[in-house]
């Protein structure tokens, strides 16, 4: 089974830190969704993060700019996070195609929201 571990700030990196000292012989996967809207400082931030896990971080993900709401100029928000599933689940979904635990970090401020929730015909 994959271990895959998306990490995208400092919620995500703290699990992938606890995870990895948990359970430090599975071969987590790590990874990254750019949107195309990430700035400079956040790729900087990614090689660091690469050398600290010793790991490289594979970017999968779809620019924001090429999806039909945005081209449109419907903007996303808190309450229309359309950028989320189209830039990053549906590209991780299309990519990743076997049984796998994917562990996220939410932030403890943020009780209403819920991990990833795979299709049903999904594992």
């Amino acid at each position: 089974m994959r271990h895959i571990i998306p990490i995208s700030g400092k919620d995500s990196l703290a699990t992938a830190i606890v995870q990895r000292q948990r359970d430090p012989y599975l071969d987590y996967e790590y990874l990254f969704n750019p949107t195309g809207k990430e700035l400079p400082e956040t790729i900087e931030w990614l090689k660091l993060v690469e050398v600290y896990l010793d790991k490289p971080i594979l970017f999968i993900g779809r620019d924001m700019k090429k999806i039909p709401e945005y081209i449109k100029g419907f903007r996303p928000s808190h309450y229309a996070r359309y950028c989320t599933r189209k830039c990053k689940i549906e590209p991780m979904e299309a990519h990743y195609d076997s049984e796998a635990t994917i562990y996220y970090g939410l932030r403890a401020d943020e009780p209403e929201r819920i991990g990833y929730i795979a299709k049903e015909n999904r594992n």
